[in-house]
């Protein structure tokens, strides 16, 4: 008989806490082992608890939530979600956090989108992101973009010629590694590159 997916909730707002802990507890096949207001208190959790899930939030006192992630996928890897109010509007932000490692972001509810909403989706993650093998990186910088071979924020240079041709890529869940990898391998001068990730 399957496991359930061991959730460990991080985030610095109680309320959230209680929230995520409490939607994500009544559903099929995932234990929430435990909550922590900040990356200090969760690092010990992890060791103590065991959890093989983590959701993570970014904007938290004393250590944000990406320079956490770093350090989770370099001494101790294991399928990290970010749930966070910024991913929404700051893009860059959620390129960050997948190319740290994380398995995917979702942002917290707000008028448009309900607690529900993201329950039953982040319960899906859960579940999925539970049988996902995460492999050990490198620490790095205090920016992840210093640590990519291109500057993906800037235009590239290899568009001044353009073409019209374009490279199509599609992932599933627990495939930023993979995406990460066949980007990083890409001529300078390739076509326009246009990805969907599950």
């Amino acid at each position: 008989m399957p496991q359930d997916a061991r959730v460990l909730i991080v985030d610095d707002s109680s309320i959230v806490r209680q929230v995520l802990s409490r939607e994500l507890s009544q559903q099929h096949g995932i234990t929430v082992v435990g909550t922590a207001p900040n990356p200090h208190l969760a690092r010990d959790m992890i060791l103590e608890l065991e959890p093989n899930v983590l959701t993570l939030d970014i904007e938290m006192p004393r250590m944000d939530g990406l320079s956490f992630l770093k350090r989770i996928m370099a001494y101790h890897p294991m399928p990290v979600i970010i749930v966070s109010s910024l991913t929404d509007h700051g893009k860059n932000t959620t390129l960050a956090c997948l190319a740290a490692g994380a398995i995917d972001v979702v942002r917290k509810p707000d008028a448009s989108y309900s607690i529900g909403d993201l329950g039953g989706r982040l319960g899906d993650l859960i579940r999925e992101a539970r049988h996902i093998r995460v492999a050990k990186r490198t620490m790095t910088g205090p920016t992840v973009t210093n640590t990519t071979p291109r500057d993906f924020t800037s235009p590239p240079t290899a568009m001044i010629e353009t073409t019209n041709k374009v490279v199509a890529i599609g992932a599933s869940t627990g495939g930023t590694e993979a995406l990460r990898t066949i980007l990083q391998a890409m001529p300078r001068m390739c076509p326009g590159i246009v990805m969907t990730q599950h």
